[in-house]
């Protein structure tokens, strides 16, 4: 059966970085660097992106690339043992993640509209705020726009890698750069750009502390999209003779460059008007809204800040999507239109709880799962503080320790010999232990 790969080096990249860059880079790399000092913060994500994601990175396309299979065959197929259950627990994560992540895609989707129309320009502070509260508990709204997302999604993943994928991440990326820089600019007319500078370029390593380091390390991890598959499928793409350092590197430094980038955006507005970030992912929907119509061409900010982050969240579950879809086309031999429209209708069912969680549903919002959280938080929790570090710390434990040397050498020739030695060591002594830290802290033993 015939397989696509990509059509240029390019079209890999821009779409691997797509999969990587998400709503994680544009508010929660901004709220752990301003909680933890800065640039004191960012330098310690630099070095945990170093020793933690960048490892794990290089693994996954390794490990695609030498099979040309999706996460369970390409495990398979490197290891004929019980191994192949990292690629069953990547391929659930991406099920599972993509289900509730469509629902926050909405959001996106809905507040572009309304800041496009100028929804807001009669609203009080306390009404825009309020508005968010109770689309959440709008359920005909909250499935209407997790719908429109899905619906996004699947059309780009039906086309296949070259027409879908590919041709998305050349259209989506380059263009989310602009709008990023553009709004990067319109920030620099605001009071605070000066200070948040001297923020973000002049260290103070007095705020530094241990949870501070697991935070940069997390980040380093949850920013890449690592421990989901993803890579792996999107390496699985890959010509045989790519280098794959020096690909995981590119990615990387895309990804690492684009929260950078949101920094320079976000820090700016915090401190011109004195806000106080929270981890929540809610301030995007409440605070911002307010403060964009308080800027300098507020009514043109909104608009093109919210399709910034549709276009981060759209590349993101289009990645999520091909993680579930090329394993039923690889292995059961589905056509990829019949595996697209049955699993996007599949992740789309499940997410119906979650668009739901806070209204529509009135016996369901009553009910408390893991932690007194609701069906939403409780799949994030399950998701991203146990799934995604397991499946890092068997990524590398198993390419470090498990593969065949033989393999892995003839994979890496086109790379740097002592850069990869250096990979192989980290995966083997170093990176395990910091992904366990990881997800110790996320479970909150430690």
């Amino acid at each position: 059966m015939y397989r696509e790969n990509w059509k240029s080096k390019l079209g890999f990249i821009l779409a691997a970085s797509g999969s990587a860059v998400g709503l994680g880079n544009l508010w929660k790399f901004p709220y752990e660097s301003y909680s933890n000092g800065g640039s004191a913060f960012i330098l310690l994500y630099l070095i945990a992106v170093a020793v933690t994601g960048l490892p794990i990175m290089m693994a996954e396309i390794f490990i695609g690339k030498s099979t040309n299979r999706n996460p369970i065959g390409a495990f398979k197929a490197l290891h004929p043992s019980a191994w192949h259950f990292i690629g069953w627990l990547g391929i659930l994560s991406g099920f599972i993640i993509l289900s509730y992540y469509s629902v926050v895609g909405g959001w996106t989707l809905r507040y572009f509209f309304q800041t496009l129309t100028g929804a807001y320009l009669s609203m009080s502070d306390q009404g825009i705020s309020g508005d968010f509260v109770s689309f959440l508990r709008n359920g005909q709204s909250q499935l209407f726009f997790h719908s429109f997302f899905m619906l996004g999604t699947i059309a780009i993943v039906i086309f296949g890698v070259r027409k879908g994928i590919e041709l998305s991440g050349k259209i989506f990326m380059p263009i989310l750069v602009i709008l990023l820089l553009a709004m990067v600019f319109f920030s620099m007319q605001t009071p605070g750009f000066g200070k948040s500078m001297e923020f973000l370029f002049q260290p103070d390593f007095s705020k530094i502390t241990a949870q501070s380091i697991i935070d940069a390390m997390g980040q380093s991890f949850f920013s890449l999209s690592l421990g989901m598959g993803a890579i792996i499928t999107y390496g699985s793409y890959m010509q045989k003779n790519e280098p794959v350092i020096k690909d995981a590197i590119t990615i990387v430094f895309f990804d690492t460059s684009i929260a950078i980038l949101a920094c320079l955006m976000i820090f700016p507005i915090l401190f011109s008007y004195k806000i106080q970030p929270a981890e929540s992912i809610g301030i995007l929907f409440t605070t911002l809204p307010m403060i964009f119509l308080k800027m300098p061409a507020g009514i043109v900010i909104g608009p093109i800040f919210f399709l910034l982050v549709i276009f981060a969240a759209i590349t993101s579950a289009v990645s999520l999507l091909e993680v579930v879809v090329a394993y039923f086309i690889d292995e059961k031999k589905w056509p990829r239109k019949k595996a697209t429209l049955f699993l996007g209708i599949a992740i789309w069912m499940l997410g119906i709880p979650s668009a739901l969680s806070n209204g529509g549903w009135n016996w369901l919002t009553k009910i408390q799962f893991i932690g007194n959280r609701n069906f939403f938080d409780t799949l994030d929790y399950i998701a991203t503080n146990w799934m995604l570090p397991v499946g890092g710390i068997f990524i590398a434990i198993f390419t470090g320790w498990i593969v065949s040397v033989e393999i892995r050498d003839d994979s890496f020739a086109r790379d740097h010999k002592m850069a990869y030695q250096f990979m192989i060591f980290l995966l083997k002594y170093i990176t395990p232990g910091l992904v366990l830290l990881i997800l110790l802290h996320g479970t909150g033993v430690i």
